[in-house]
Order: structure tokens, then sequence, then C-alpha cells
């Protein structure tokens, strides 16, 4: 029960959940003093992002990408292709992001699992940052998987597209990246001319969370549910771009 209290007091102790009862506070206020439309502006604001800051929602808008299917090994797959998320650090001591590391984690596992050869793709996607499947490829270097990189793109079609100069047309790939971002890294890689085996990792459904957690606001869902809505909008532009 204690437990639970305390769950519940942070949530609305920390952002979001304050901005949210403050909002609340701001908008009794002005009900109180006559400006019914401003109190309604801001509730209805309120709302909104309560709602997006909730593992309800989050999870909600996420499902439809996050793929639930198990990994089907054909015995003729080619290699395993890996796609860079995103770096960490200075320069001189850059480490691949959470979403990389848990990519590349993956990767290195059913590379060393299958005897598959790992190509690591991902360009320096700013101007001082490095070459994401350089860094990714200092960290698996020693663990006895033969290893390509490809570090010029800066996107995801650029990912398959330059994967696609360097593996042959129409060969079956086991395809890892972040379990929300498979959708549009599998319509790149078919686009592309590459059969795709979905092998999605890093997670951001909660199917852990207690029933009374999933109307809490958070930090993490808010960003869970702002990283859907991209998606969706860059699957989008993609379908637009390059159909």
């Amino acid at each position: 029960m204690l437990f639970t209290l305390s769950r519940v007091i942070s949530a609305f102790l920390l952002p979001p959940g304050i901005f949210i009862v403050l909002l609340a506070f701001y908008a009794m206020k002005e009900k109180t003093r006559g400006n019914t439309r401003t109190a309604a502006t801001i509730g209805v604001f309120a709302i909104f992002i309560y709602l997006f800051s909730t593992p309800l929602f989050s999870n909600f808008v996420l499902s439809p990408l996050e793929p639930k299917q198990l990994l089907r090994i054909p015995s003729d797959a080619y290699c395993i292709v890996v796609l860079g998320g995103g770096s960490s650090g200075p320069v001189s001591v850059e480490q691949p992001s959470a979403s990389s590391s848990s990519r590349l984690l993956y990767a290195a596992y059913l590379a060393k699992k299958l005897g598959l050869p790992l190509y690591i793709t991902g360009g320096a996607v700013y101007k001082n940052s490095s070459a994401e499947s350089l860094v990714m490829t200092e960290y698996v270097r020693n663990f006895g998987i033969k290893i390509y990189t490809e570090d010029k793109s800066k996107n995801t079609w650029e990912n398959a597209k330059n994967m696609a100069k360097i593996i042959p047309n129409n060969s079956k790939i086991i395809l890892i990246t972040s379990a929300f971002h498979m959708p549009r890294a599998i319509w790149s890689f078919k686009k592309n001319g590459l059969e795709v085996i979905p092998a999605p990792c890093d997670y951001r459904i909660r199917y852990d969370l207690p029933l009374y957690m999933i109307f809490l606001p958070s930090v993490t869902s808010f960003e869970s549910s702002s990283i859907a809505l991209r998606e969706y909008i860059a699957y989008l532009w993609y379908s637009l771009r390059y159909n």
C-alpha cells in the first residue's frame, strides 16, 4: 500500500504530473473568476497533457507499430542488418545510445548464435557527431563475428538504399531495429529490393505495469507517445516522398 501511494504522489509531484496539477488549479481559479472559456481551454490542455503522458495512451499508440510475432529464422538468411539509433557523449568517448545499445546487443547475440555476418548501418547525423555504425562497431569488434559497416546514411531510407548496394538483390536479411521503428524500416528495405525478416528489440510498450500505474503520468510515457507520433508522421512522409 505504501509503495502504491508513493508512486501516485511522485507521479503528480514530478513533471509532467506537476504541470497537470498546476494547470488544473489555474483552470479552477479562472472558473471562479467567471472566465469560463479560458478555464475550459486550460482544462482541455491539461487533460491532453495528462492522457499523452500515461502508459494507457502511449501503449495504445505504440501497439500498431511494435510487432509481436516471434522471430522465425529461415535457413537461407543472407545476413543480419542492424540500424544505428544514435550515440551519446563527447566525440572522444562517444558511445552507442540506449536504443543503439539494445539493437547492437541483440544483433551481436543473433550473429554469434546463427553464424551470420553482421552489417551495421548508420552515418553521422549531426555535424559534431561520429558515424553511428563506427561507434557501434567498436563495441562488438572482438565478439568473433564478421562485421561490415556502412557509415554514410543519415536516415532510415538511406540505411536501406545503401545496404541494397552491398547486399545482393532479393536477399533475405534479418533486420534489427527498435520495435516502434520496425514498420518504417521494413517498408524502406522492401522498397529497395531486400526481403526482410523482422527482429525487433527495444520495446517501449509496458506489459508489466499494474492496472493503477497505466493511469499515472510520467516523462517516459510522454516520450513514448511522442516517439509514436513521430513514427506515424515519418511513415506518412516516406510513403509520399519515396513511393
